[in-house]
C-alpha cells in the first residue's frame, strides 16, 4: 500500500469484548468508546454481549456497533456521508491472540464489504500494549474483559509459539463477585443496572492479596481483616453491604488460583507468564522477564503489580533472572494507544491489505500480510 493512499489517517479500532475504543492514528486516547452489547435490548434488561472471550458471537450486531462507532468518530449525521468518508480511511483493528483462523478473515471481510474501507490490518491486542510504553521488547500480561493473555515480543517481533491464553477476564470476575454478593449479602443482580453496581463494587473495593496464603486466611474472615475487607458499600436503594463478608480479595485471586472457581483447571496468569518465558530461547528470556508489562482493565486492582512480581520471583531460581513488572499508564486504553502508534508507522502501513488485494485473493490474504497467532484447527 503506497503512502499516497495513506493521506487520510488510519482509523484505530480496539475491538474489545467489553467495549470498543476508536480514534485516529496518532491520537493519545480514543475519541469514541462504546459498550459492546447487542443493540435493541432494553437498558434495564441483561444485554447479551456482541462478543464473548474475544470472539464475535453476533456479526450483525457487531457491524451495527461499528456503524455507530464510525458515525460518532467521523461526526456525520447522514449514513451515506459516513460511508463516503470511510472509503478514505484505512482501518487497523485489534484481535485477541489464538482466535480461530476464520475469525480474523471475517473481521476483514465485514470491514471491506460493509464499510467500503480502502485497507485493513489486524493486530493482536497484547502486542500493542507493549508499544504503548515505547518499548520493543517485553512480556505483556494482559487481562481484559474476556481474555487473559501473555504475549512475548522481542525487538518488535511477536513470538507466536510462546503465547498463552485463558478465556477468563473482567466479565467473569464481575459474575464471580455477583455470586458472592448474592450468597453473602442477599444482593441479586437481575438487571443491567444491578451489574453496573457490581462492577462498581469490584472496581472500587476489590484488591489483590499479597500472596495466596493471605487470601486464604483473610478471604473468609468475618471481621478485623486488613484493607478493603472492612469497607462498606451503599447500594442505590440505601442498603449498606458489609464488604468484608463478600471476600473481596478472593475475586481477583481467581486470576492467580483458577482452582478457586469450581471446575477450572487452567493456570494462573503468573504461571502463564512463566510458561511463555520458558517457551522462548535462553538468550531472550532475561530481557523479557526484565520488562513485564501489565495491561487491561483487570490489572488495575490495588496490589496487582507487587503480587505479579512476587509470584514471578518464586520462579527466579528456575528462570535464573529477576522479573520487573510495570503497569501501563492507561491499562484500559493500552491496546488503542499502541495501535495509534503503530498505525502511524510507514513500515506498518505498507502491510495493510488493500481492497484490490482483498478482491483478488479474498480475506485469507490477511494471514500473509501479518503475523498470525491463531488456532489452526478451529473454524
Amino acid at each position: 500500500l503506497s503512502l499516497i493512499r495513506m493521506e487520510s489517517r488510519p482509523i484505530v479500532l480496539d475491538n474489545g469484548s467489553g467495549s470498543i475504543k476508536a480514534g485516529f492514528a496518532g491520537d493519545l486516547e480514543p475519541a469514541v468508546e462504546l459498550i459492546n452489547c447487542a443493540s435493541g435490548i432494553p437498558e434495564d434488561d441483561l444485554r447479551p454481549c456482541v462478543m464473548g472471550h474475544g470472539v464475535v458471537l453476533r456479526w450483525d450486531d457487531m457491524v451495527a456497533k461499528w456503524r455507530q462507532v464510525f458515525k460518532r468518530l467521523l461526526g456525520e449525521a447522514v449514513p451515506e456521508e459516513t460511508q463516503s468518508r470511510l472509503s478514505q480511511h484505512p482501518v487497523l483493528i485489534t484481535e485477541a491472540p489464538l482466535n480461530p483462523i476464520k475469525h480474523k478473515e471475517l473481521l476483514v471481510q465485514h470491514l471491506f464489504d460493509e464499510f467500503d474501507v480502502p485497507a485493513v490490518q489486524v493486530v493482536h491486542s497484547g502486542a500493542l500494549a507493549l508499544y504503548s510504553t515505547g518499548s520493543r521488547t517485553g512480556l505483556v500480561i494482559d487481562v481484559g474483559h474476556g481474555v487473559a493473555q501473555t504475549v512475548p515480543i522481542y525487538d518488535s517481533f511477536i513470538l507466536p509459539h510462546a503465547v498463552c491464553r485463558r478465556d477468563y477476564g473482567g466479565q467473569d470476575l464481575t459474575v464471580n463477585l455477583a455470586s458472592i454478593l448474592r450468597k453473602e449479602c442477599g444482593f441479586c443482580s437481575n438487571s443491567a443496572a444491578d451489574f453496573k453496581v457490581v462492577e462498581e463494587i469490584k472496581e472500587k473495593l476489590c484488591f489483590v492479596a499479597p500472596d495466596a496464603k493471605w487470601a486464604e486466611n483473610n478471604g473468609s474472615a468475618k471481621g478485623g481483616a486488613q484493607g478493603g475487607l472492612n469497607e462498606n458499600y451503599t447500594l442505590p436503594d440505601g442498603t449498606v453491604i458489609n464488604c468484608h463478608a463478600a471476600k473481596l480479595c478472593r475475586v481477583p485471586e481467581v486470576l492467580f488460583q483458577p482452582a478457586l472457581k469450581e471446575g477450572d483447571e487452567d493456570k494462573g496468569i503468573h504461571q502463564m507468564a512463566r510458561d511463555t518465558i520458558f517457551r522462548c530461547s535462553n538468550d531472550i528470556r532475561k530481557p523479557l522477564a526484565a520488562n513485564v508489562v501489565l495491561s487491561g482493565g483487570s490489572m488495575m486492582f490495588p496490589g496487582m503489580k507487587k503480587r505479579v512480581e512476587k509470584e514471578l520471583s518464586a520462579f527466579q531460581n528456575m528462570l535464573n533472572m529477576s522479573a520487573r513488572a510495570t503497569l501501563v499508564e492507561s491499562p484500559r486504553h493500552a491496546a488503542f494507544i499502541g495501535g495509534s502508534i503503530v498505525a502511524s508507522m510507514p513500515d506498518l502501513q505498507r502491510t495493510f491489505v488493500t481492497r484490490a488485494q482483498y478482491e483478488d485473493y479474498g480475506a485469507a490474504i490477511i494471514h500473509d500480510m501479518s503475523l498470525s497467532i491463531t488456532r489452526s484447527g478451529m473454524s
